[in-house]
């Protein structure tokens, strides 16, 4: 990932060149004309020298492999997403279209923004590095005191918390909603690739609730932050998964289970659950998907 910097004269500390940013200029009058400029986001892109200045960007990037302006930038919109409950793929999409993050994350209109495999690997380099989560700890602090309303309000909950403790729980928070969300998406586009091939076998096997949780055109809501209802949000899903595979693998079903969006969904089945000695089926401890962190 390449992020762009609108840099003066760059400042040295110590060993690391922190650059002297500027809000692109066709950034900065685009987002002024539609927020107003006590705007959460607006507040943080105005106050990021500052925060700039508190962070190390080496350590946000433990292995060396994406230079200290892509580590800011991608520790920035996990903080964002956090703050919004976004899993990777809205995250990505919100860094591409929504002016007032591209104000923040002092982005230039042209800018491709940040992919969902890039935010999930972040996350997984933080994981190695305690040094990076105490880090990523005092970004979030740092955009917490500069306005983000959901960083602030885990920031007060947690006064005496270890910055690194307080990264841990916003990672995980995180990577728990991608990939709750994955599983969401994987089952929504299996429905529909069953429905275009085979209507009246999907009629048999469909269960009414599928409808409004699998809708085409809803925007997904994660069971935000709260531990126990991702938990229970990801045993509903599982639980729809395990029975749409049962019936594929009954007579009746023919080739469906060779569908391309069934074979995904099926992945992301052995990826993200396993069976306990019960038959039961338990989500996976976290980790993000497809990362194996």
């Amino acid at each position: 990932v390449v992020f762009y910097f609108a840099c003066a004269v760059p400042v040295c500390e110590g060993s690391l060149l922190k650059p002297a940013v500027q809000i692109p200029e066709e950034t900065f009058h685009a987002a002024r004309r539609i927020y107003n400029p006590r705007h959460s986001y607006l507040r943080i892109g105005d106050q990021l020298g500052r925060i700039l200045q508190a962070v190390d960007l080496e350590l946000l990037d433990p292995q060396g492999s994406l230079g200290g302006e892509a580590a800011l930038r991608l520790g920035m919109v996990t903080a964002f997403q956090y703050a919004e409950s976004l899993p990777d793929l809205a995250a990505s999409e919100a860094a591409l279209r929504r002016l007032d993050w591209r104000y923040a994350l002092f982005l230039p209109a042209n800018h491709p923004g940040v992919s969902p495999e890039a935010l999930c690997g972040f996350r997984r380099r933080l994981y190695t590095s305690r040094a990076g989560m105490q880090e990523f700890g005092l970004l979030f602090d740092a955009l917490a005191k500069a306005g983000l309303p959901a960083a602030a309000a885990v920031a007060a909950a947690s006064p005496a918390a270890d910055q690194a403790e307080r990264a841990v729980q916003i990672l995980l928070t995180v990577c728990e909603i991608t990939r709750l969300h994955r599983l969401n998406l994987a089952m929504k586009m299996a429905l529909s690739a069953l429905s275009s091939a085979r209507p009246d076998w999907l009629r048999t096997v469909f269960q009414p609730h599928w409808y409004e949780r699998y809708k085409s055109g809803q925007v997904y809501q994660p069971a935000h932050q709260a531990p126990a209802g991702r938990a229970a949000e990801a045993g509903a899903v599982g639980e729809d998964i395990r029975r749409l595979m049962s019936a594929l693998q009954q007579p009746g079903a023919g080739e469906l289970a060779g569908l391309p969006e069934v074979r995904s969904l099926a992945q992301l089945w052995e990826e993200q659950y396993q069976t306990g000695p019960a038959g039961n089926n338990t989500w996976r401890g976290p980790g993000c998907a497809g990362c194996k962190a």
